[in-house]
Order: C-alpha cells, then sequence, then structure tokens
C-alpha cells in the first residue's frame, strides 16, 4: 500500500517528465516551418482520437444533443475526429508563440471589430471580454496584447505546477497576467476599475450553486455567472471575440458588438441570466456556423437541472 509521501514522490516524477517531453517537443518544433509545426501537432490529435475511446464517446454525445438528426452518423464521427485533431493543432501551436511574440500581428492575425473593444474601454470601467474554447482561444488574448490591450486572462490552474509556470510565461510574453479562477475577484475587480480588460470563459459545466440553467443548442447548461455578476456590479460592457482559422498558424479574430448591462433592470437576478444568456447564444452561433471549431471533448450538460430557483440556478445535480 502506497504511502502519502510515496504518491507525492510519484506524482512529482510524473509531473517533471511531462515538463520535459513538453519542453523538448516545443523547443524541437520551435526549429520548425509553422505549417509543419501545425501539421504535427494534427498528427498527434489523430494519433489521441484512435486511442481516446473515451472522449470520442463524449464528443459524439453532445453533437447528437446538440445537432440531433440535423447530422447523420458519419458526420458526427467526422466532426469528432475534426475535434481532435484542431486541439492537437492548438497545442501545437503554443510552440510558436514566441516567434508570434516577436512579429507583427498582422504576420499571424486578421483582426476585425476591434474598435468594439476600445470604444468600450475608452468609457474608463474596464471590459470584460469572452470566448470560449473556440478556434484558438490563447491566440486571441496573444495578439490582444500586442494590439496595445492587455488583459487579465481568469484561468483553471493546470494540476501540473511546472505546465502550469510554463503556460504563464507564454500567455505573458505580451504582457497578459494570469488570474486563477480561486479568489479571482481579489484581482479582476481592481483591473477593471483600473480601465483593464478582463478575459472570462463561459462555456464550461459549473457544479451547483456556482451555475445558472441558460439554454444552449435547445438545452439546459449549467453556466457560470461570474461575467454576469461582475458585468452588472461594476456596469462594464462584454466583449464577445472568437478565432477561426486560416492555416498554419494563422487566424481571423473577430470582436463583435458588447452586450450591455442595463442599468435600470430591477432584477438583479434576471439581469445575469439574461447576459449569460446572451454571451452563451454568441458562442453557439459561432458553433453552428463552424462546428469543427469548439471543445466538444467537455462534458458540458454534465450537471443537470433537478431542482432550481425561480431564477434558474442550479442547487440539485447528477452525472449523466
Amino acid at each position: 500500500m502506497k504511502t502519502t509521501a510515496s504518491r507525492s514522490i510519484l506524482r512529482r516524477a510524473q509531473h517533471g517528465v511531462e515538463y520535459a517531453l513538453l519542453r523538448i517537443l516545443a523547443t524541437l518544433s520551435s526549429l520548425l516551418p509553422a505549417r509543419l509545426v501545425v501539421f504535427c501537432g494534427h498528427c498527434l490529435g489523430l494519433m489521441v482520437w484512435a486511442l481516446d475511446a473515451r472522449h470520442r464517446r463524449i464528443a459524439g454525445g453532445n453533437l447528437e444533443r446538440a445537432f440531433g438528426d440535423a447530422l447523420d452518423d458519419q458526420q458526427r464521427r467526422r466532426i469528432v475526429r475534426r475535434t481532435f485533431t484542431r486541439f492537437g493543432e492548438v497545442l501545437s501551436e503554443l510552440a510558436l508563440f514566441p516567434r508570434i511574440a516577436r512579429a507583427k500581428p498582422e504576420r499571424w492575425v486578421e483582426v476585425h471589430g476591434l474598435h468594439w473593444l476600445q470604444e468600450a474601454l475608452d468609457r474608463g470601467c474596464g471590459a470584460l471580454v469572452t470566448s470560449g474554447h473556440f478556434g484558438n482561444w490563447e491566440m486571441v488574448a496573444l495578439t490582444q496584447a500586442q494590439l496595445g490591450h492587455p488583459m487579465g486572462m481568469v484561468t483553471r490552474p493546470l494540476d501540473n505546477p511546472l505546465l502550469e509556470s510554463w503556460m504563464a510565461r507564454l500567455r505573458g510574453l505580451t504582457g497578459n497576467f494570469v488570474i486563477h479562477k480561486r479568489h479571482a475577484l481579489r484581482r479582476v475587480l481592481p483591473a477593471l476599475r483600473h480601465g483593464q480588460p478582463v478575459a472570462l470563459m463561459i462555456d464550461q459545466n459549473a457544479r451547483g450553486e456556482r451555475g445558472i440553467f441558460v439554454d444552449f443548442f435547445g438545452h439546459p447548461a449549467s453556466t457560470s455567472t461570474a461575467l454576469g455578476l461582475i458585468a452588472c456590479k461594476l456596469r462594464c460592457p462584454i466583449v464577445p471575440v472568437f478565432s477561426v482559422p486560416l492555416g498554419g498558424g494563422r487566424y481571423r479574430i473577430e470582436y463583435e458588438k458588447p452586450l450591455e448591462p442595463r442599468l435600470d433592470a430591477a432584477d438583479h437576478e434576471a439581469e445575469v441570466k439574461r447576459l449569460t444568456q446572451e454571451a452563451t447564444s454568441r458562442l453557439e452561433a459561432w458553433t453552428r456556423r463552424h462546428p469543427s471549431l469548439w471543445l466538444w471533448l467537455h462534458q458540458r450538460w454534465r450537471t443537470r437541472p433537478l431542482a432550481e430557483t425561480a431564477a434558474g440556478i442550479a442547487v440539485q445535480e447528477r452525472t449523466i
């Protein structure tokens, strides 16, 4: 029977091996042309797709729930496979970040609608930037800072602290800073009050009272209330942004018209839910147009509304 100390030693050894392998791969990738790096990521995703039956089932089930009979079995299988290869490409593109950070943004991205973010920030109350695990969400943050708007990125720390430290360095290459989810408000609120943008993702399942049910592809999905709560508290706009790959590590990035908290809203909980729903609907619209660009591997509908308050807050859950 393993002791706590031996488990800790094994865990640290595993973390060290994972980190060493990733750094070796990243170093080798940094020497290759961008298109070859992306192709290697594609092949990595294809290999994981062939081996990971569990996440193939999760992705297939999510697609069936979202699109129903609009997709046949062959179409679902094709999108699932592409989801894996896209995720491999996104991971491989991290190795390009030092190269991208040294270059002019237009070398790697076509940016549309940046004026929406600029106009929101010009009000002086900061701006919440929101997206999902769609396209390459990390690329959006990296290049936004290059365009003059570095931001705080609210993230969940990786289980491997060595990888987490590496990711934090990559994310900070152009001036962004990481805010870990636990006790995030201590840093989010001051940043917004100083007129800075802060990025929040809202497309992952939220457990229990941390979530509010909104419609996503016609089904109730428990979604974090943080975005709506902060927007209402500080009266700051929410700017959605999404990215679409152009090939070779390049992307088209599109900022959209902000979601505005209603200053005269009498029902605070209803206003939080409205903003959460609108942000989720923006993501759904992009995913319907480009279904293979969203990360279907996550159990998005895991928490189910067995019991809800009048405001739709999840107070019970079960796993499906």
